[in-house]
């Protein structure tokens, strides 16, 4: 018999076998002034439960140095891992980074900004319980951004309700929870620069929602310009159609490869790292480090 791919949403190798409940992936830009608040408040959301959990937190290169808060945060709460990417990647890329770092039976993810409440997550989960379901969107609702940047993002998610044969909601955005074949899934991208909510649009098993109240950014500013977010949905587009317009399309994805062990120390200042991937990197530079 022929040998059988990886499973890379196994638990890492060389890490324990423990397996929370659940693993939660916040990717972080430019969020220092809320991973404090966001770590107490998803502690504060599953004490009250039997859950058990981990905080990934993916720093995507952060100008502010999110990353020199890591060892204070995880002495604080034992629970949060961090990820560091030392070049600056996107949301979607450094979900995927802290999915590779993910031992839960489940994963949900959620942003760092806390305009999503961490609080949904124990009810999200419950709900994918009693549904059945394998994948759980959040419904925003509320009054969160302007009048026109709502429109353009319902417009956009109105063809990724198309695509997904209306289980997507036109609300509905990464902050989910889902069954560790979820993990999988995504992880199993063709395209090294995805668009996450297109590669959702595309799965066939049982997908379900809550309504969640969004709230409006409390700290800071979007890291998504006009430009960028125009360029992210015709690149959204284009992977739903799977046709080759990418330069990117189905190049070896550097998640795919083997992943490193813990470090236990952050990044130095220049952003160097330790341990890095083996995975073949054009620039040669570390892709990402990790510590506990």
């Amino acid at each position: 018999m022929p040998p059988q791919p990886a499973d890379r949403s196994a638990p890492p190798p060389g890490e324990s076998s423990h397996r929370p409940d659940v693993s939660v992936i916040s990717p972080v830009y430019r969020n220092r002034d809320t991973i404090l608040e966001l770590c107490k408040r998803v502690s504060g959301a599953f004490s009250a439960t039997a859950t058990t959990w981990e905080l990934i937190l993916v720093i995507d290169s952060c100008p502010d140095r999110s990353e020199e808060l890591l060892q204070e945060i995880s002495k604080r709460y034992p629970s949060v891992r961090g990820v560091y990417l030392p070049e600056n990647q996107g949301q979607n890329r450094a979900v995927l980074w802290g999915l590779t770092r993910s031992r839960g039976r489940r994963i949900a993810v959620l942003d760092a900004d806390l305009q999503d409440p961490p609080e949904a997550l124990p009810e999200m989960l419950a709900t994918l319980d009693q549904t059945g379901a394998q994948l759980m969107f959040a419904r925003r609702t509320g009054q969160w951004t302007s009048a026109g940047r709502s429109c353009t993002s319902r417009l956009f998610k109105a063809i990724l309700w198309g695509a997904s044969g209306g289980r997507i909601p036109v609300d509905a955005g990464l902050f989910l929870v889902g069954d560790r074949c979820i993990a999988k899934f995504l992880l199993d991208t063709p395209f090294v620069a995805p668009y996450l909510m297109s590669r959702l649009a595309r799965y066939r098993g049982r997908v379900a929602s809550v309504s969640v109240t969004r709230n409006k950014r409390a700290l800071g500013t979007s890291a998504y310009n006009s430009g960028m977010r125009l360029r992210l949905a015709l690149r959204g587009l284009l992977q739903l159609t799977n046709l080759p317009f990418e330069a990117d399309l189905r190049r070896p994805q550097p998640w795919r490869g083997q992943v490193i062990p813990i470090d236990q120390s952050p990044p130095d200042a220049e952003g160097s790292a330790g341990n890095v991937d083996p995975s073949p990197a054009s620039s040669g530079r570390a892709l990402f480090q990790i510590w506990s």
